[in-house]
């Protein structure tokens, strides 16, 4: 935003959610040309910094994902994460400091007579590598990771190999909670930044535009009469920003179709009976000496970046005055999915790797028609950790609380009384890898379950763009996966001071 005589004008931002998007976005607001000097950003999460869905989440980083191998928008945005990603870690130490690495990824089939049983309990959706090996084969032996035994694996595909080496970068890891922890750090050096650990509450508006506003107005409108606008329209910038503008601009227009059911007719809404709202304030809790108190920041611009709390948020900040006659849309309702993670500790220190694993069930002798089950990903870090994780077989209903806390178990012990899902992974793990089995010294550091946003690709943008309510300055970014989160930050971060 620019004052008449295009000098840039003095911004008050909050950003509601200390995940990777919430802080890669406060992180690349801080360093833009276009932000004025006296500007502040406030970035306000309720517990601490990275330890959401971003802090449980895997780690794996894909230049190309065959997810969005239809997708051009998807893909450029997960190319452009990667990058970013690559600039961080060289620029930060990230090696050192969130244990960034560049690994290879295997995809593995597993024989179907392991466990039958335990194959049809997993879910998700197998990658297709460019090259295949049979595990017979002297080179699928010397493909395969250590840890993997042969007699169990079908075959193995692997997305490097030595023979390309632009392949060879194409897959890394890191460990996304200290990474965001970093990246928070490294925006907290810009003077108007400050990091508030607080609860939001309620936002405050500039009613003067609401004089010609009726809420009768609004009386037979239905959730199928909304209208339901394309988000944020190309705008022209220079360099890497009109490439990062043009790549929100398709990408949004594309999920947004997503999440819009498309109606053979809808109800024009006058634009003078559009209930014209501004932010200028939000209230939070904050616990100050023992005590909860109320405090009250302004600001001219809000980015909502809660992660599996989307919902819950939109609801307790009252963005709809409590009004019935203005419903939540259907698309902002984001349901979340549970996933199952253990952390192992195994004897013998491995070299760092990711594997898909997926089962085949034994169904038909057709080579092209054998159903995957499912996939197991399993990612071995520098520090000689396993994390393996799995969308876990029971699914959360869509009323369940995402404060609930997280079933945890450690060393063994767990605080709550039964964990039979995480112990299935386990044992399933146990039988096919007997490298990581406790009986040869492997130890396991953590059960846990988790949830995260159920989409299927990113959603971010003005949220105006999504409802029949004008509300102006506020933004919204969730979903997506670690490669992507910086990118979609730094597009959000670029359209935030265009408006």
């Amino acid at each position: 935003m620019t004052t008449n005589n295009n000098e840039p004008k003095v911004r008050e931002i909050v950003i509601i959610g200390g995940g990777l998007i919430g802080v890669s976005t406060a992180y690349y607001l801080s360093k833009q040309v276009g932000l004025h000097p006296e500007s502040k950003i406030t970035l306000i999460e309720e517990e601490n910094v990275g330890t959401g869905s971003s802090g449980y989440s895997s780690g794996l980083l894909k230049q190309l994902s065959t997810k969005y191998q239809d997708d051009n928008e998807n893909q450029e945005l997960t190319k452009k994460g990667f990058e970013l990603h690559q600039k961080l870690a060289k620029n930060h130490k990230g090696e050192l400091k969130w244990g960034y690495k560049s690994i290879d990824l295997y995809e593995a089939d597993i024989a179907s007579t392991v466990n039958s049983t335990t194959h049809s309990q997993l879910n998700g959706n197998s990658d297709q590598p460019s090259c295949s090996y049979s595990s017979s084969s002297s080179t699928a032996s010397a493909c395969i990771p250590s840890f993997l035994p042969p007699s169990t694996i079908t075959s193995v595909k692997s997305s490097n190999n030595d023979d390309n080496k632009e392949a060879s970068t194409a897959t890394a890891i890191c460990q996304p909670s200290d990474l965001t922890r970093h990246l928070c750090g490294l925006f907290l050096t810009y003077p108007g930044a400050s990091l508030l650990i607080a609860k939001a509450t309620s936002l405050t508006f500039d009613e003067n535009d609401d004089e010609n506003f009726d809420d009768t107005d609004l009386q037979n409108i239905d959730d199928t009469d909304l209208n339901q606008e394309e988000c944020l329209e190309n705008n022209d910038n220079d360099d890497d920003d009109n490439n990062n503008n043009n790549i929100l601009s398709s990408i949004t227009n594309a999920i947004t179709s997503t999440f819009t059911s498309t109606t053979t007719s809808q109800k024009d809404v006058d634009v003078k009976h559009k209930r014209k709202r501004k932010v200028k304030g939000i209230n939070v809790i904050q616990i100050i000496n023992g005590i909860e108190e109320i405090v009250h920041l302004n600001c001219d611009t809000i980015i909502l970046s809660p992660g599996i709390k989307f919902n819950l948020l939109l609801k307790e900040l009252q963005l709809f005055n409590n009004n019935p006659q203005i419903p939540i849309p259907k698309q902002l309702e984001i349901e979340n999915k549970q996933w199952e993670t253990i952390i192992l500790k195994p004897k013998e220190k491995l070299k760092p790797c990711a594997v898909h694993l997926s089962s085949i069930s034994s169904d038909t002798n057709n080579e092209k028609k054998k159903k995957k089950n499912g996939k197991i990903e399993i990612i071995v870090r520098d520090d000689g950790k396993v994390l393996i994780s799995r969308l876990s077989p029971n699914q959360p209903t869509p009323d369940t609380n995402p404060n609930s806390k997280l079933s945890v178990i450690v060393d063994g012990k767990s605080p709550s009384s039964s964990s039979s899902d995480n112990d299935d992974l386990l044992s399933y793990i146990s039988k096919i890898i007997p490298k990581f089995n406790s009986s040869n010294g492997t130890l396991t550091l953590s059960k846990i379950k988790w949830l995260s946003p159920s989409l299927e690709r990113p959603f971010f943008g003005n949220l105006s763009e999504h409802l029949d309510v004008d509300i102006s300055g506020i933004w919204f970014g969730i979903g997506g996966n670690t490669t992507q989160g910086p990118a979609i930050g730094l597009q959000l971060a670029s359209e935030v001071l265009k408006n």
